[in-house]
């Protein structure tokens, strides 16, 4: 199963809209990407489940057969499902994690946080970003 896949099953409960995808031309980093100043991390514009950056990011991973490691949490009766996917680059890391739960009236919810650590990580990811296709 490929990276987009397993985040792709990590929530199959949320009804999502598809989203446009790549290609980003005419985008800078800024554009995809924010630094977090407090840790040093970089993060998806709009970081939330299913948008088309991490997507992404995880295609680049299975593009360049990145060593990855997948935690799933199935959930149960009384807590959330999740899945939290690591992918080692560079200096750092790739890192999206997913938890999806229910609301007080029973709807499903979805959250989620990309993370890369690592400056050449990043640069390597934004250049896989801006060269898509």
């Amino acid at each position: 199963m490929s990276l987009v896949e397993d985040y792709l099953h990590s929530f199959w409960e949320l009804e999502l809209e598809e989203e446009p995808h790549r290609p980003y031309t005419g985008k800078s980093a800024s554009d995809l990407l924010l630094k977090d100043p407090k840790t040093d991390e970089w993060k998806p514009q709009a970081d939330y489940v299913g948008n088309s950056v991490t997507r992404d990011l995880l295609r680049l991973c299975d593009e360049w057969d990145l060593e990855a490691d997948v935690h799933r949490d199935p959930g149960g009766p009384y807590h959330a499902s999740g899945c939290i996917i690591e992918v080692a680059c560079e200096d750092g890391c790739l890192t999206v994690e997913v938890t999806v739960s229910q609301d007080e009236e029973n709807q499903m919810e979805g959250y989620q946080t990309t993370r890369i650590q690592g400056k050449l990580a990043y640069d390597r990811f934004v250049k896989g970003l801006l060269d898509l296709r």
